[in-house]
């Protein structure tokens, strides 16, 4: 299932909902945030989620779906979902862009501001070959494409598995800042957390980028479909 309605990323979600339904022809149900903690979600193996905000009661809904055995996939804003919700054991890293801007004069500060935005850029990725969401990837190394300024902490502690990281020199195409360069570098772009008899797999990028991201593609199908691997 899909996650739609407020809270999500409408683009996000669409370039997924058509990936999977019209290139993979894997029917896909669309569950509405609105009526969530209606819904039975026994019914689904894995549900997607590409958003950053959720009422308590549906947070709490998801997580007794993962902890009686779903597999809860976040893709692009989904990790800060993931963060704030405790589905993932790390932590949002600080950027303080206000000190960054603040010697510069207020009717350039916007502008200044927007500068240490990611508003779209091509990042690379090293990650553990060994694990299952990495299978038919062939080498440690990837591009991958990414929008949003959030990024979390590469830790992994119990039941979890830091599967990928930004490199050291993340930036592969597009314009990055210098602060904000060194705040990716080494950042978390794949986890997979176990809970309960169940799993939450983050991936920090936009895995089917408008539908034309093919290289990333198979990271999110092994994220459906080989969860029981983990």
């Amino acid at each position: 299932a899909l996650l739609i309605g407020p809270g999500v990323d409408t683009y996000a979600t669409g370039e997924i909902w058509y990936w999977l339904n019209e290139e993979w022809n894997i029917p896909v149900s669309l569950l509405d945030t609105r009526s969530l903690d209606d819904a039975d979600l026994s019914r689904y193996q894995s549900i997607i989620m590409t958003g950053r905000s959720l009422p308590s009661a549906s947070v709490d809904h998801l997580t007794s779906f993962v902890r009686q055995g779903g597999n809860l996939v976040l893709a692009g804003d989904g990790t800060v979902l993931g963060q704030i919700a405790g589905w993932l054991p790390v932590e949002s890293i600080p950027f303080n862009v206000d000190s960054l801007t603040a010697s510069v004069p207020y009717a350039e500060r916007s502008t200044a501001r927007g500068a240490h935005e990611v508003g779209g850029v091509i990042l690379s990725i090293e990650a553990d070959q060994t694990h299952p969401l990495w299978w038919g990837e062939g080498t440690s190394a990837h591009a991958v494409f990414r929008q949003g300024s959030t990024f979390l902490s590469a830790t992994a502690s119990g039941r979890s598995s830091l599967v990928a990281s930004f490199s050291e020199n993340p930036r592969l195409s597009g314009y990055l800042s210098k602060p904000r360069t060194e705040q990716i570098a080494g950042s978390a772009a794949i986890m997979v957390v176990r809970k309960g008899r169940g799993s939450v797999v983050s991936l920090g990028f936009e895995p089917v980028h408008r539908a034309y991201w093919y290289g990333t593609a198979g990271l999110l199908g092994n994220a459906i479909m080989l969860y029981p691997l983990w």
